[in-house]
């Protein structure tokens, strides 16, 4: 009877530990996957962007830093400032 007792209670931690770790795996692919959407907008990498928390894009603000602006047609990178010296 002692045996059916342990062999259960090895089970039953198992699972345990099969079930955290999946849920830690499932975390994971979740956190993955939102990363990649979130680095699909473009609005940091645009011109029109200022980084104001009033007026985020001054040609789009209503879609600024949301999935919606992912294809934006107004969308022009930025170009690095140039250097007088």
């Amino acid at each position: 009877m002692e045996a059916l007792f342990v062999a259960i209670a090895m089970i039953l931690s198992w699972v345990l530990i099969l079930m955290t770790v999946w849920s830690l795996l499932s975390a994971a692919r979740d956190a993955i996957r939102q990363a990649r959407r979130m680095y699909a907008i473009p609005c940091p990498r645009c011109r029109f962007f200022s980084n104001n928390t009033h007026l985020k894009c001054c040609v789009h603000p209503h879609i600024a830093m949301t999935e919606a602006a992912t294809d934006c047609r107004d969308f022009e990178p930025l170009t690095k400032p140039m250097r007088l010296s």
